[in-house]
């Protein structure tokens, strides 16, 4: 009796031995399952930030990171290219190091109202290069978080400076058309295809007792007897007709040229 009980005993242990080893394989087996997952996670993401590095780097926009005292913490080559300023440089600066003496308290509001959370829309800023020139950006930005807390500012600026300058001499030259036209004696407008006014200058409001903004987007039978339309029309086709423009590829860009330009 006692032989069977102590033989019953070792096969309980021995079972009991075998299950721990057993539990003890699958334990080591899911542990090493959640390591080469976790490796597999950390390499997706360091295959994601380098990419995304890889982007910011090759951007032809200027990608920077502040600090919450508007310190530089990050700046792109695009940013070393457009500002003339070293990354090295550009880390031991502040965003007033770099912005009109005039503009200083506006951007620090913005850079206030942006770590209190409250959302901004893009904003133009002009900087001042290393070399002194004076770039226009048009400036996006948005909240960097770390472990829940705001702890910074990343922005984008794109060089406008060329678009403002195309606009600022578009403008220029409109303002000296529109000072020419309306010293001039004589009558003139601009038609588009439809025959359309788009411009009447001073002397033809003088002339025929119409404030601009009764005449532009309306056409000669709106204004005048239908046989006078009907005159003043013709007279309009004629400086449309194909001969006006020869026989040239451009005809179709010539035409509507010759469309707006039409002066009585």
């Amino acid at each position: 009796m006692l032989l069977a009980l102590v033989l019953a005993g070792a096969v309980r242990l021995a079972q009991t031995a075998r299950k721990g080893v057993g539990e003890a394989a699958i334990s080591t087996r899911d542990l090493k399952k959640e390591i080469a997952e976790r490796k597999q996670i950390e390499n997706a993401l360091r295959q994601s930030e380098e990419k995304y590095r890889e982007l910011i780097e090759n951007a032809n926009d200027v990608f920077y990171t502040l600090n919450a005292s508007g310190e530089f913490t990050s700046l792109n080559n695009a940013g070393e290219r457009i500002t003339g300023y070293t990354r090295e440089e550009a880390l031991r600066m502040s965003i007033s190091d770099v912005i009109r003496p005039e503009d200083i308290e506006r951007v620090r509001q913005r850079i206030a109202k942006n770590l209190a959370g409250e959302r901004q829309g893009n904003f133009e800023l002009e900087i001042i290069a290393k070399d002194g020139s004076r770039v226009m950006l048009d400036i996006s930005s948005r909240l960097i978080f770390q472990d829940g807390a705001v702890t910074g500012i990343q922005g984008i600026g794109r060089d406008i400076t060329q678009r403002q300058r195309v606009e600022i001499a578009l403008h220029e030259s409109e303002e000296r058309f529109q000072a020419f036209m309306n010293n001039s004696p004589a009558v003139a407008v601009l038609k588009d295809e439809e025959g359309r006014f788009v411009y009447v200058n001073q002397s033809f409001e003088r002339l025929f007792d119409f404030r601009a903004d009764e005449v532009l987007g309306k056409t000669d039978y709106d204004l005048w007897p239908e046989d006078v339309a009907q005159q003043v029309t013709d007279t309009d086709r004629s400086a449309l007709d194909k001969s006006a423009c020869g026989n040239s590829s451009g005809y179709a860009e010539c035409r509507r040229f010759v469309a707006t330009l039409v002066v009585v």
